[in-house]
C-alpha cells in the first residue's frame, strides 16, 4: 500500500513541479509549503524535497488550539472571511449581480455612531415616481435573461481565469 500511495504522490509532485517550472515559480524565494491532511503522511517532506529541488517545509497552523495541517486551509478561508470589511462583502455581492443590492438602501453608518431622530438616513439608489390615479394590474417582468446572462458571463470569466493558471 505503501508503494502505490507513494508513487501517485510523487508522480502528483511531477506533475506540479511541470507546472511551476513553466512559470519560472521554483525560482521565488521561501520554497514550498504542504497543507491538508497528505502532508501528515510520512515522508512527504523528504519526497517533495527530492521531487522539487527546493526547501520544502510542513505548516502547522495554531489558532483556535487547533494543530493539524488538514485543517490548514478551512482555517485560512474563515479568517480571510474574518477580515472582510463591508466594504469587500458589499463589492463582492456585487459581483455576483445580488439583486437586493438594488433595491435596499445603504446604510454607510459605522455601527457605533448614535442614531439620532433629527440626522437623515442616507439612502442611496432610490427614485420616486408619482403614483397613477387608476389602480392597473401590472404582472412583475421577472429580469431572467439578464441575470442568465450576466452569470453566464461572470461563469465564463471564471473559467477563463482558470483555464489561464494552467495554460502553457
Amino acid at each position: 500500500m505503501a508503494e502505490i500511495i507513494s508513487a501517485r504522490i510523487k508522480h502528483i509532485f511531477e506533475q506540479i513541479k511541470q507546472d511551476l517550472e513553466r512559470r519560472h515559480l521554483l525560482d521565488l524565494p521561501g520554497g514550498i509549503v504542504l497543507i491538508g491532511g497528505n502532508a501528515l503522511l510520512p515522508g512527504v517532506v523528504e519526497l517533495a524535497q527530492e521531487v522539487f529541488g527546493v526547501r520544502v517545509k510542513l505548516f502547522v497552523p495554531n489558532q483556535v488550539g487547533i494543530r493539524n495541517p488538514a485543517f490548514a486551509h478551512v482555517i485560512s478561508l474563515s479568517e480571510f472571511a474574518g477580515s472582510l470589511t463591508e466594504v469587500n462583502v458589499l463589492a463582492q455581492r456585487a459581483i455576483r449581480g445580488d439583486e437586493s443590492l438594488r433595491h435596499q438602501p445603504i446604510d454607510f453608518r459605522s455601527p457605533a455612531q448614535p442614531v439620532s431622530p433629527v440626522s437623515p438616513r442616507p439612502v442611496f439608489n432610490t427614485v420616486t415616481t408619482p403614483e397613477p390615479e387608476t389602480t392597473q394590474s401590472v404582472e412583475p417582468v421577472a429580469p431572467l435573461q439578464s441575470e442568465e446572462k450576466s452569470k453566464g458571463k461572470l461563469t465564463d470569466r471564471f473559467r477563463s481565469l482558470i483555464g489561464s493558471m494552467f495554460d502553457e
